[in-house]
């Protein structure tokens, strides 16, 4: 239900403004660190909804430091870019992966490390088709939805005319 998530709307919302920015020079420099072990270890809504705005306001406001620059490396960026294509086909690859794996020598007797390289497989076999997803599928669709750019050619001493 959309009630359980106004909340991080008005968070997110709030991030923009005099209170976001308020927030973020509080922070010290590498809160972000801390922050991100909260997040990671004391789970439940009212951590991420504080923990989360935080992050987000110090990333905005330029407070990420070692964070924001990971973040702007060209194997960040392109990770960020096909994100939502990998969350959708990563779920195929891991049920395929899982399924093969299920009731197999190695995962029954050494999971953690099954999964560890499952893991690496499913990775590595996600990558192509969410770059092709993000590429082929979700950018021309995007960009269907956007107005066209139209343009008008104008003979010289003529007023061109607004569409």
């Amino acid at each position: 239900p959309i009630k359980s998530f106004w909340p991080y709307f008005l968070v997110g919302m709030l991030i923009p403004t005099r209170i976001g920015e308020k927030a973020a020079d509080l922070l010290p420099r590498y809160s972000w660190i801390v922050i991100l072990i909260v997040l990671l270890y004391r789970g439940g809504p009212t951590t991420e909804k504080v923990c989360g705005g935080l992050l987000v306001a110090s990333l905005y406001y330029g407070k990420g430091d070692t964070l924001q620059r990971f973040l702007r490396i060209p194997a960040s960026a392109f990770l960020g870019k096909i994100s939502y294509s990998f969350y959708l086909y990563n779920v195929m690859f891991v049920e395929i992966i899982c399924w093969y794996l299920r009731n197999r020598f190695p995962a029954t007797v050494y999971p953690l490390e099954t999964g560890l390289i499952a893991s690496v497989a499913v990775i590595t076999l996600t990558i192509p088709f969410a770059y092709a997803s993000a590429q082929w599928l979700e950018g021309p669709l995007n960009n269907s939805g956007k107005a066209p750019n139209q343009t008008h050619a104008v003979v010289s001493g003529e007023t061109p005319i607004e569409s």
